[in-house]
This record gives structure tokens, C-alpha cells and sequence, in this order.
């Protein structure tokens, strides 16, 4: 991975809603409006940030009906690793 794309990530991941979006939905799916209530944002604040993490290909996302579901690509422990 080029420095540029790493940094970028890093910045990306160091908002602590984005950080625990990757958290949370390590290992699991969680939809969009179950984020909202757990990190108490807004539903469009909560898109927005998921849409960044899935552009920079640290998440998964399909839709099942009306709900979109997310999955981390990420393993975060302490020592963060991307795929």
C-alpha cells in the first residue's frame, strides 16, 4: 500500500464514529439505522461516514430490502491491520 493511501485511511479512521463503525460491525452486520442509535448520530451523518469507509474499501455493504447492512474489512485490535 502507497504511503498516500495509508494516510488517508488513518485520517479517515481517526473520527472516533467512523473508528467505531469499524468497530462494531467487526465480525457482524449491522444496518445503518442500528449504528444510528448505538453511536447516536443522525442517520444521514452516519451514511456519509459509512460512505467514506466503503470508498476507501474498509467495509462491506449490501442491500437487504429498504435496510443497508455493513461488515469491516478491518481487523482492529492492537495493531491495526488492513486488507
Amino acid at each position: 500500500m502507497n504511503e498516500d493511501k495509508l494516510l488517508k485511511r488513518i485520517k479517515i479512521i481517526a473520527n472516533k464514529s467512523r473508528f467505531n463503525i469499524l468497530k462494531l460491525t467487526q465480525g457482524k452486520e449491522l444496518s445503518i439505522t442500528k449504528l444510528t442509535k448505538i453511536l447516536k448520530i443522525s442517520y444521514n451523518k452516519c451514511n456519509d461516514y459509512v460512505r467514506m469507509l466503503y470508498r476507501l474499501n474498509l467495509i462491506d455493504k449490501r442491500k437487504v430490502g429498504r435496510k443497508v447492512l455493513i461488515k469491516s474489512k478491518v481487523l482492529l485490535n492492537d495493531n491495526i491491520i488492513f486488507n
